[in-house]
């Protein structure tokens, strides 16, 4: 009865250890039940954390992406307002320039204006060199050429085909063709046309920031560019016929006169002095009379390409009527211009004109008179008047001749 007691003692702590024990797992399992589901949460939570974070980040860069791409527009939007605003007043600029390099400088403006870049060249060609040269620029680096041979570089080809051209590739009837070196410094070049006569061509450097447009843009300014540079070239040969005489190609005495009172102007800002030399063709109607009209029309036209060949770039030339011809030199002393009038009186004796031996001297002879601005006279109307007058003493004397006039009223006679 005892044993069975401690038995049923023994059993009962058995039972309540292994309660105790079973409870303890049970809770021990809760809590790590508990624990792995908070855990579960706190993890949870941190990848919804590390996703909004993530999505926050992508968020700021796509808005900073858009912030920027709006800063472009709206710069390239200002840019082609301040384009079209000042497009009416730059094609009145254009008209009003006389030279290439004016009308060249204001079109690079308007690139500058419309297209980011560091490099833009304008070149005109020259048809008789067949050479494109570079009349103007804007540029921070430089290779130092200044002219492009046809089909030579982007430059010389797209005038050659007469199509805008880039770098990499062409466009050729809507086609695209492999064009460029490495080496190319211009990212787009565009023929200057008018009439399908070939101007110039404008180069431009790489482009920051390209927006697609710069093809069609620079095919604007370009036909604007066309345009006036036509216009400027016509009023030049125009302005080139009326100031030139039709049969010498010299100077006419209308635009002698305008050039004198330039040359005026400059020499009494600047304190130098202006000789003008008058020169006559001894016995010409005696020429004519002897051997035609048209013979003697030959004589006026050689001895003008004579003088030519004798007179600096700075001396003005010009027929001042019939077998008469007048010289201003500018910025030299009345003993050179005499030293400059006897050289041409030798030259042209010494020259093997057709008939020469019918004139009376036995060959073709020119008489002169030299005089001077402000020494022997403060008006040039007046140096001009003393200048004739010296050169009619020359005449008396024999001709063949050439006389300075002198304030003293001697006149010196070699």
């Amino acid at each position: 009865m005892e044993l069975f007691n401690i038995n049923i003692a023994t059993l009962i702590v058995l039972t309540a250890v292994i309660i105790t024990i079973a409870f303890i797992i049970a809770v021990a399992f809760n809590i790590g039940r508990t624990l792995e589901s908070k855990k579960s949460q706190l993890k949870q939570k941190g990848d919804n954390k590390r996703r909004i974070s993530a999505m926050d980040i992508a968020y700021e860069d796509a808005l900073g992406a858009n912030n920027f791409e709006i800063r472009k527009l709206n710069e390239l939007n200002e840019r082609y307002l301040n384009f079209t605003e000042h497009l009416s007043d730059v094609v009145k600029r254009l008209y009003s320039s006389l030279s290439s390099k004016e009308i060249s400088s204001i079109v690079i403006s308007l690139v500058k204006d419309i297209i980011n870049t560091e490099t833009i060249e304008m070149y005109i060609f020259d048809p008789q060199e067949k050479l494109l040269k570079k009349v103007n620029e804007f540029v921070k680096t430089t290779d130092g050429k200044t002219s492009y041979k046809l089909g030579e570089g982007l430059i010389g080809s797209a005038a050659q085909d007469n199509i805008i051209k880039i770098k990499g590739v062409t466009f050729f009837e809507n086609n695209l063709h492999d064009y460029g070196k490495d080496t190319e410094k211009f990212w787009i070049v565009s023929p200057v046309h008018f009439n399908n006569r070939l101007i110039g061509v404008l180069g431009i450097g790489k482009v920051k920031n390209p927006t697609g447009n710069e093809r069609n843009l620079i095919r604007i300014i370009c036909d604007i560019a066309g345009v006036t540079l036509a216009n400027q070239s016509y009023l030049r040969e125009w302005k080139h016929g009326s100031m030139k005489d039709s049969l010498t190609g010299l100077y006419n005495r209308r635009y002698f006169s305008h050039m004198v009172m330039t040359y005026l102007e400059k020499s009494i800002k600047e304190d130098f002095p202006i000789q003008i030399c008058l020169f006559d063709i001894d016995h010409f109607k005696n020429y004519n009379d002897m051997n035609g009209h048209q013979e003697g029309d030959c004589l006026l036209k050689e001895i003008s390409i004579l003088l030519t060949s004798l007179s600096r770039k700075s001396t003005v030339l010009a027929r001042y009527g019939g077998e008469e011809f007048i010289v201003m030199l500018p910025d030299i002393s009345k003993e050179d211009a005499f030293i400059y009038a006897e050289r041409v009186k030798e030259e042209v004796a010494g020259y093997p004109f057709a008939h020469k031996e019918k004139q009376p001297l036995g060959f073709v002879s020119v008489s002169g008179g030299v005089a001077s601005f402000p020494g022997d006279s403060g008006s040039i109307e007046k140096v001009i008047e003393l200048a004739d007058k010296a050169l009619y003493k020359a005449k008396e004397a024999g001709r063949n001749r050439m006389i300075k006039h002198e304030s003293s009223k001697k006149l010196i006679n070699i």
